[in-house]
């Protein structure tokens, strides 16, 4: 679908705590043998993409190929850390498996560049962890790709990225001549900057780049494949199988499942608010509130059919009351997971008619590798 706030020192965010029983895997109750089955068969079309060494060598993205890496020695697992998969929340749940659940809540609803800034000491190069049980993470690359846009440039999370489209398309606006990154940018001109970047022999920003090239799943004993469309029942049961005990795991089920949307929520809130009230390419908070709802929307969470509540410009600069707009809106209209479901495949499918059939078939072989890999269908969804 990363300010105002202090922050509390990353060594202080959690504290230790004694630890109960962990789950064993002779424990029938905890782990899902269908579960276990699947990741198999996940597992089996990884290696066998691996053992096809000249369909990997000539793939068309030659970008730098840099490891990405989480490491838990208590549990002796690391985890590929994915941007638009959920990275946000393993760097949550990698602070309570280090150090426990007490002060877990700050973690969970922190701001999301915070949370990040507290990542540093789970980070390892990928020689580290060639021997370790491995965690892969994939995700369409269709939806990724869309999920980053709508991040990074419909909500301009990275403002200059806006500019760098439109800069390498050559189509200059008045608001970039005056050094103001354009608010307009299409899902469709960034695409094309996608592919244009990709043939000129350059990387990707890695929110984008192919999983494959920093995960490089060929390289480490993958163990496990975590797919962002089955997103949290693969997070559970794989920390079921890897050990964690109880107590960890049901805070960790909680942040998914109870407390999913209030522990999300505020967070992106106060990240963009942050971000995109200051600065050269300050928004209004009218049109930043605008452009949230729509995302929230677009990530399945608020009907198409409501709008955002008309109020003062002024109002919609205070970052508490738009929160609690957005939080009342969510409870007022609920939407069951079905419902939001078929509300994100709508958005996304909506986001790709029309895009010219040369731009398409230029991204299915930019990411053609990752469609291998992690099972995906090779050309993005056409129906909801």
């Amino acid at each position: 679908m990363s300010s105002i706030f202090s922050e509390p020192n990353p060594s202080q965010v959690f504290t230790q705590e004694s630890e109960p029983e962990k789950f064993s895997k002779s424990d029938t109750k905890s782990i899902n043998s269908n579960f276990t089955n699947l990741q198999a068969i996940r597992i089996n079309l990884v290696k066998q993409a691996c053992r096809n060494v000249s369909f990997l060598e000539e793939n068309i993205y030659a970008g730098k190929r840099t490891s990405h890496f989480y490491f838990s020695k208590q549990y002796n697992f690391a985890l590929c850390k994915v941007p638009k998969c959920g990275s946000t929340f393993w760097t949550q749940t990698f602070g309570v498996l280090t150090k426990g659940t007490q002060r877990a809540e700050n973690v969970f609803t922190m701001k999301r560049t915070k949370v990040h800034g507290t990542s540093r000491s789970f980070f390892t190069g990928l020689s580290k962890i060639k021997n370790s049980p491995t965690v892969l993470v994939s995700r369409d690359p269709y939806s990724r790709l869309y999920s980053a846009y709508v991040d990074k440039v419909f909500l301009m999370l990275q403002p200059t990225l806006s500019c760098a489209v439109r800069t390498a398309l050559n189509k200059k606006t008045e608001s970039t001549v005056r050094g103001k990154c354009p608010t307009d940018v299409t899902f469709e001109e960034f695409l094309k900057f996608v592919v244009k970047t990709v043939l000129a022999g350059k990387s990707l920003n890695i929110h984008y780049a192919p999983i494959e090239s920093f995960c490089q799943p060929c390289k480490v004993k993958a163990m496990y494949l975590l797919k962002q469309e089955s997103f949290a029942t693969d997070a559970v049961e794989i920390l079921k199988d890897i050990g964690v005990e109880k107590k960890k795991l049901n805070v960790i089920n909680s942040a998914l499942h109870e407390h999913r949307i209030e522990y999300t929520i505020p967070g992106i809130v106060k990240t963009a608010y942050g971000r995109l009230l200051g600065g050269k390419n300050r928004m209004t908070g009218l049109l930043l509130a605008q452009k949230l709802w729509k995302s929230f929307q677009i990530q399945g969470y608020i009907p198409d059919s409501i709008d955002l509540p008309s109020s003062s410009e002024n109002a919609y600069t205070k970052v508490d009351y738009f929160i609690h707009v957005v939080m009342e809106t969510i409870e007022k209209h609920k939407l069951s997971s079905d419902e939001s479901k078929t509300l994100r495949q709508k958005h996304l499918v909506n986001a790709y008619k029309g895009i010219e059939k040369d731009i398409i078939e230029r991204i299915r072989q930019i990411y053609e590798v990752d469609i291998a890999l992690f099972g995906y269908d090779v050309y993005p969804p056409v129906s909801y």
